[in-house]
């Protein structure tokens, strides 16, 4: 029910014109404030939240791990040994630029605190496949310098370190082997309370940052097809409404930071390049029920005030209905008088009249704004069965979550699988120029063995030597792999998708 209040004193019968006139105006204007209210109400419930993802800029070189510091995005690069720094337009920075020390020299993820660079660093041989020393957090000064005094071992815990943040005095470190998240002062001493298990969503974990009140680390699971960006809370709780999934074109992510206001995601694609993706985070779906719970909020109260309004004018009616039985008794005294006064009540009968056409004429409008205020109170009603739907459906996906964690189901496997088989091939030649390139009149070098190592296993999945031309091919899984001259160091990192030929020439 629309209610409408205004202030009304009892009035004589010269004043009776005046008085609803008034009620007229009021009327109108509450009527308009009334369809104002609903419009602006509507609008407020269509917004919906995006999340926008643009290609930032392209990369040089394969990054492992990116931090934002300075107003610059720091990348780290294990093959060339180097933390390259960029603008985040994309513009080099080779003043800024720093080279690792040598015996970090195969780095999984960079960041930021207390006035220094931290280096994860994998202690992996490629050439042997096989760890090699202790996995370690390298410090760095801000001006590229080493401190190996404040350097430091987490061998006893990691396994396949993949990624490093600071936040809160501490370092985080996550491990794609054990899919957890480890914490460690920044003198070294590990935190176990601190540290954290990674949803079962949440394998492959190839980076980690700190921004927004949450952790964030991003998946590559690029054979499942998982490859997404999972946040937790501050103590290690998974929050799913706030997770989200990774441009098309980010297919190979290696590393995430938050500055700026953005997500920073670093792919190491070797298929379409390497690149670095810029997202920016909409509103989470709790901060669109809170918007609807402060719009009813807002609507309640003018309901309130509605009521208030309405109750004004039901005062004003029936002082109102005193004034006009003040006007009867009048007129009965008139009556006993001459015929003079009898005519003279006769106008006043007919001025009577058309009060009581006025009179009718407010009602029929308090009418309508009963009409009106039904409809808004029809309109709550389906506002309020909604959220009570929409609660309803986030209780259901929380229990089925709960359900999964607790009671995880293993499929059973294929008994006769069809496995997907890809090519790679090429040419295993003298590089004269040292360039890393087939140029023109190098030639090809025959019988020599060439291996291919898959990275998930770190076995030998096939084995061949070159024909007379120097020229190998493997037929391979999709996966990441190792291919490798045996017994040299001319070797290179692919990634094969399905149904992809890919071609891999290994100078010596």
């Amino acid at each position: 029910m629309v209610i409408v209040g205004f202030g009304f004193q009892a009035v004589n019968a010269d004043d009776d014109k005046e008085t609803i006139l008034q009620l007229e105006r009021i009327a109108q204007q509450s009527a308009q404030q009334a369809t104002q209210q609903t419009a602006q109400q509507s609008a407020q419930q269509s917004a919906q939240p995006q999340t926008n993802h643009d290609s930032s800029f392209r990369l040089a070189s394969t990054p492992y791990g990116i931090t934002y510091y300075d107003d610059k995005l720091w990348v780290a690069n294990s093959f060339i040994q180097k933390i390259s720094a960029y603008s985040t337009n994309g513009t080099y920075d080779s003043n800024a630029s720093f080279d690792l020390v040598s015996e970090n020299d195969f780095s999984q993820g960079i960041t930021h605190g207390d006035g220094k660079f931290w280096v994860v660093d994998w202690k992996y041989n490629p050439a042997t496949r096989q760890n090699e020393g202790d996995n370690m957090v390298h410090a760095y000064n801000l001006d590229g310098t080493y401190d190996a005094n404040a350097s430091f071992s987490i061998e006893s815990e990691t396994v396949v370190p993949k990624g490093i943040t600071y936040y809160d005095d501490k370092l985080w470190v996550a491990d794609s082997v054990y899919s957890k998240v480890f914490a460690y002062s920044t003198n070294g001493t590990y935190d176990a309370n601190a540290s954290f298990d990674l949803a079962i969503q949440n394998i492959s974990a190839a980076g980690i940052t700190h921004g927004d009140g949450k952790f964030w680390v991003v998946s590559s699971d690029i054979s499942n097809g998982i490859i997404g960006v999972y946040p937790y809370n501050l103590d290690g709780t998974y929050d799913a409404n706030a997770s989200f999934d990774l441009a098309i074109q980010n297919t190979d992510p290696d590393g995430i930071t938050y500055g700026d206001g953005k997500f920073w995601v670093v792919d190491k694609d070797f298929t379409n390049g390497h690149a670095v993706y810029t997202y920016e985070p909409g509103p989470s779906l709790e901060s669109r029920v809170t918007s609807i719970e402060t719009t009813l909020t807002g609507l309640e109260t003018n309901m309130t005030g509605l009521e208030t309004k309405m109750t004004s004018v039901e005062t004003n009616m029936t002082a109102l209905e005193t004034t006009m039985t003040g006007i009867d008794t009048r007129m009965t005294g008139l009556e006993t008088n001459t015929t003079n006064i009898d005519t003279r009540i006769t106008g006043l009968e007919t001025n009577l009249t058309g009060l009581d056409t006025k009179v009718t004429d407010i009602e029929t409008r308090i009418t309508g704004l009963d009409t009106k205020m039904t409809n808004l109170e029809t309109l709550l009603t389906n506002i309020q069965t909604t959220l009570s739907s929409l609660e309803t459906t986030i209780t259901n996906l929380n229990t089925r979550i709960t359900t999964l964690e607790n009671n995880p189901q293993t499929p059973e496997p294929d008994p006769d699988p069809e496995p997907t088989q890809t090519g790679v091939s090429g040419k295993v030649y003298t590089d004269s120029n040292n360039n890393d390139t087939l140029d023109a009149g190098e030639s090809g070098v025959s019988n020599r063995s060439v291996i291919a190592v898959n990275l998930t296993d770190q076995t030998d999945t096939s084995r061949t030597s070159t024909d007379a031309n120097g020229d190998y091919s493997f037929e391979l899984d999709a996966g990441g792999y190792l291919v490798q001259v045996e017994g040299t160091d001319a070797y290179a990192y692919i990634t094969i998708i399905d149904g992809s030929v890919l071609t891999q020439n290994l100078g010596l």
